[in-house]
């Protein structure tokens, strides 16, 4: 009976192994996808800076050592990110003067994504 009992508790062992193993491999796959989640998370916030990075530079390369620029320039600027470029110039006499501090504010915040974005995750 002892053989007997033995063989069952081995039985047991290897039915309990077999349920830790389904588990392990329903654990890991759950863990793969939350692993997924993130990285696709991670990527459009990427994205969205790579984005905001490309617009920047665009926009300080158009008004870059200038004074003013056309009201037409400025304007299209503006159009594109009102909350961000709409006190970036100043009006007078037809043209779209270069408000200086705030484009050095701009060129500093450029310069704090590009260094982000340069970063090694």
């Amino acid at each position: 009976m002892s053989s007997e009992a033995n063989g069952l508790h081995k039985i047991d062992l290897a039915a309990k192994k077999v349920e830790l193993e389904k588990e392990s491999e329903i654990l890991q796959g759950e863990i793969l996808e939350k692993e997924r989640d993130i990285l696709r998370l991670e990527t459009e916030q990427d994205k969205e800076q790579l984005d905001l990075l490309f617009e920047m530079s665009e926009v300080l390369q158009q008004i870059e050592n200038k004074k003013w620029v056309s009201a037409t320039i400025a304007f299209k600027i503006i159009r594109s990110n009102p909350d961000k470029y709409s006190d970036l110039f100043e009006m007078k006499d037809g043209k779209a003067y270069i408000v200086n501090k705030r484009f050095k504010e701009l060129e500093h915040e450029f310069f704090i994504i590009k260094g982000e974005m340069n970063e090694i995750k």
